[in-house]
């Protein structure tokens, strides 16, 4: 034992300019800075999303750290215009979500955390600046090394507890956060904007979702008389993040460039006040929808996870075909009653 906490504090040691790099990134100044990029200003701002100088260079000072650490070549300027493209496609579905949602309903919006300045909402924006940067600053797929690889590698879940302690969050959500960070990093592939969140596909998101330890480490899986079950506040939490994160990734300005117009804008000045772009609207009612299934499934379930499943791929599949016939009429607002907690393990 004596052996492994020398060798861990001597890991620890090399690894200290770089965890002191994204200390001095992931700080309340950065987060700031790109509040005021995506959040401020975004119904009269339509340009692209631009990172300051001043992020900028601490993000490089990142990047550089891990040069040096996995001895491989990064191009500092692609990770920027990647991030970018994100901080981009953030202020598009915030600038539509206000426009789209009455301020009284935006609070049944997954977004609301994010796009409402309200001081009874905990402001989430710190989860996701965070882990957009560190999902572009840990990515090496032309190595094949992955953002999750490289958190496990470079000892980042200490760091990140770190930077949520410094953001002044509770000692219980600082641990909880640090962990969904972790989950969300080994399932970036199911932020790609993909089209999950659809008809007949919540099965095969659950079946994606949970096999991954990282992922059944933050649903708290426990098991009870030889059944498997999830905590129900961390369930409804991810998936609304998977959410989140799926619309703001998907490519709004390549839409652009091919359609002349993005879907999260309107087609034309003449409809301004009538209505909005109709394909995000009925894409957005969708996944709505299937967002609500989902937690409503799992109240069903008992949070019970094989039952959660068995219900998703029958019951469930048929339910959303109704409503995705509602969905193209109107976005919903009304999101299912607050349930009560899940069964704690025992």
């Amino acid at each position: 034992e004596g052996v492994y906490s020398v060798s861990k504090k001597l890991e620890e040691m090399k690894l200290a300019p770089l965890h002191d790099s994204l200390n001095y990134l992931l700080c309340k100044e950065t987060f700031d800075e790109l509040t005021q990029v995506c959040f401020e200003n975004v119904k009269v701002d339509d340009s692209e999303a631009k990172v300051t100088n001043f992020v900028r260079e601490r993000i490089y000072k990142v990047l550089n750290e891990i040069k040096v650490l996995k001895n491989i070549r990064i191009d500092n300027d692609e990770v920027i215009r990647v991030i970018e493209k994100d901080l981009t496609g953030i202020k598009s579905v915030c600038k539509l979500m206000i426009e789209l949602e009455k301020p009284d309903k935006q609070l049944e919006s997954p977004f609301a955390n994010l796009i409402l300045k309200d001081p009874k909402i905990p402001n989430e924006k710190e989860i996701l600046f965070t882990y957009i940067i560190l999902k572009h600053s840990l990515s090496f797929y032309q190595i094949n090394i992955g953002p999750e690889m490289l958190f496990e590698e470079l000892l980042l879940q200490k760091t990140l507890i770190d930077i949520f302690k410094d953001a002044g969050r509770s000692v219980e959500r600082i641990f909880e956060e640090a962990s969904l960070i972790k989950a969300l990093l080994s399932k970036h592939d199911l932020t790609q904007g993909k089209d999950l969140f659809v008809k007949e596909k919540e099965n095969i998101f659950i079946s994606e979702l949970i096999n991954n330890r990282d992922v059944s480490a933050y649903l708290l899986l426990n098991e009870f008389e030889k059944i498997i079950y999830f905590n129900k506040e961390r369930f409804e939490n991810i998936v609304n993040w998977i959410f989140i994160l799926s619309f703001i990734s998907k490519d709004l300005m390549q839409q652009k460039e091919a359609t002349g117009h993005s879907k999260l804008e309107h087609k034309s000045s003449r409809n301004k006040g009538k209505g909005k772009d109709n394909s995000f609207r009925s894409e957005l009612g969708i996944a709505l929808e299937t967002l609500k299934l989902l937690k409503e499934k799992s109240h069903e379930s008992g949070y019970r996870l094989i039952t959660l499943t068995e219900l998703l791929s029958t019951k469930g599949v048929e339910d959303n075909a109704q409503l995705k016939k509602k969905s193209t009429k109107k976005i919903p607002n009304k999101s299912s009653k607050v349930r009560k907690s899940s069964k704690k393990s025992q």
